[in-house]
């Protein structure tokens, strides 16, 4: 009973976490701005991921869970593969504020494929 309790307490506070992708929005003040720098704060966005790891039920920690897990790695890292190839390509092409937003959207979609590929290996 005690362990349980402590898996539900931890997927309640991993589901809070998800709230810190509210931080991203500061990155819509480039287009008042104009600042690159403020383009960093998207970011942030890689912190909703919580919501899709939260949901997932921790209860049984079993062979096909680590399965999954490994499974939602491998898919995360090819997809930052194709992604940072991307980057290189359009360094030389667009340098500035367009690589800047590129950077920080690819910060943040690795950990949320993670999740959401982790969570629909669970569900089914």
């Amino acid at each position: 009973m005690e362990g349980s309790k402590m898996k539900n307490l931890r997927s309640k506070n991993q589901f809070y976490l998800g709230f810190l992708g509210l931080i991203s929005l500061l990155g819509l003040r480039y287009f008042s701005t104009g600042d690159v720098a403020t383009l960093c704060w998207f970011g942030f966005m890689g912190y909703f991921a919580y919501f899709w790891i939260s949901r997932i039920g921790l209860e049984r920690l079993d062979e096909r869970y680590y399965d999954d897990v490994q499974k939602a790695k491998a898919f995360s890292f090819n997809i930052a593969t194709w992604e940072m190839a991307v980057l290189f390509i359009l360094a030389l092409f667009l340098p500035g504020t367009p690589l800047i937003l590129g950077v920080s959207f690819c910060l943040a979609s690795l950990p949320l494929i993670y999740s959401i590929k982790l969570y629909l290996l669970e569900e089914r």
